[in-house]
């Protein structure tokens, strides 16, 4: 990817494809600032599928060090910027009902996953979704305080 990148006759579209590759490489190895500073560029992508794969991963990279408040703001930006492509749209409001499930806030994790398995086309992704439902559904359940029975 590296090399890839540094070429004059790399066309950009290969040039971006190397590096999301190298994006994720730092990102799965928790090197998240060279990671954050290849998305930062790549949010700007003319390639949709690059862009809001971006948005999302610096999204994800707030979640996963657990700064919840610009995690929100973060997701909510991604689903915002990534209308034009369904799957990252999509994986940003799975994003979001993580993020909202990680603040004990069970109701919009709920409401969220309940929304993109109704409305959602891809058949993977609301899988997912209703696996974090049955997920939500047991936190919740572990916190309140009313008897089954």
């Amino acid at each position: 990817a590296d090399t890839l990148i540094q070429l004059d006759a790399t066309i950009i579209a290969n040039r971006e494809q190397a590096q999301i590759v190298q994006a994720h490489y730092y990102q799965s190895n928790r090197y998240f600032e060279p990671a954050k500073k290849l998305y930062d560029s790549l949010v700007k992508s003319n390639n949709v599928d690059f862009a809001a794969e971006s948005y999302y991963q610096l999204a994800y990279q707030l979640y996963a060090t657990q700064k919840w408040n610009e995690a929100e703001k973060a997701a909510q930006l991604a689903i915002k910027k990534s209308n034009a492509s369904t799957y990252w749209n999509t994986k940003s409001y799975l994003l979001m009902a993580d993020i909202f499930s990680a603040q004990k806030d069970y109701f919009n994790a709920r409401a969220t996953l309940q929304s993109v398995i109704k409305y959602c086309p891809i058949e993977a992704l609301k899988e997912d979704a209703k696996t974090k439902l049955e997920q939500v559904n047991l936190l919740e359940k572990g916190k309140s305080k009313l008897i089954d029975g």
